[in-house]
């Protein structure tokens, strides 16, 4: 028995890897669709991953237990691909517009101190009292005070809006494809894919944690934007495949 867990462990944990689901994982580990980019305090960040680890972890077991109790969530892909492709266009759209403000903002910003740097040139030519009566006039006031946002909005929809996301990605998943054609009412194929499904779990959250700590704000939004589209598209050619494949004569299996 333990060597068919191990067989389910890793053939889950390998189809999961690289596919729709796994992306989605690494983008919610790098950017809230509520509060955008994850940059919380260091209280509040490791919990937030763990959340973000347990919502998207659950997501994918459910249809693993769905399979193991005799329900087949298969016939409901259709309706799945078309909810998953209406969430991810709306967060795709939010992300988009994130990225579009960010952009003008840093353009605001750098004329802004070009205009400074040119105008504390200018002071140079003049006595010394004009220089620095321009620089005082021109300097700069300290920044305020970010306000700390309250800790439960943001643990709440860490783990609710990825969880409900990736239910609905997940149809016609490869990782959820090939628990199609094994035996279904197992133990070890329950427990086996379950811990394959966190293992890829946790390898997109840290994913998507490096990604943040070594990649600009600018550059984040633009990432997870185009992420979102690409999966928004996909989810559009599963919900078309099977509109398709409804009107197809299959082949009955004896």
């Amino acid at each position: 028995m333990f060597g068919i867990f191990f067989k389910f462990f890793i053939l889950t944990a390998l189809a999961e890897l690289g596919d729709k689901t796994f992306f989605l994982t690494v983008v919610f580990a790098i950017w809230c669709p509520w509060h955008g980019i994850r940059d919380g305090s260091k209280n509040v960040a490791p919990m937030e991953y763990l959340l973000l680890l347990v919502g998207c972890s659950c997501a994918l077991i459910l249809r693993t237990l769905l399979l193991c109790t005799g329900v087949d969530p298969f016939q409901w892909d259709g309706f799945s691909a078309v909810a998953a492709l209406v969430v991810l266009s709306l967060f795709a759209i939010k992300a988009s517009a994130e990225w579009r403000v960010l952009r003008n903002e840093m353009s605001r910003s750098q004329d802004e101190e070009a205009s400074i740097q040119a105008a504390g040139e200018h002071q140079q030519v003049g006595d010394p009292e004009a220089m620095n009566y321009g620089t005082t006039a021109l300097a700069l006031p300290p920044p305020d005070k970010q306000e700390t946002e309250p800790w439960w909005p943001i643990l709440c929809t860490t783990a609710v809006l990825p969880c409900v996301t990736i239910l609905f990605a997940e149809a016609m998943d490869r990782s959820s494809g090939i628990l199609q054609v094994t035996e279904r009412r197992r133990l070890d194929l329950f427990f086996g894919a379950s811990f394959g499904f966190v293992a890829a779990s946790a390898a997109a959250v840290f994913c998507g944690y490096v990604i943040q700590n070594h990649v600009s704000k600018q550059w984040l939004l633009f990432l997870v934007a185009g992420v979102l589209w690409i999966i928004a598209f996909c989810s559009l050619r599963d919900a078309l495949v099977r509109l398709v494949l409804g009107d197809v004569p299959l082949a009955h299996t004896v």
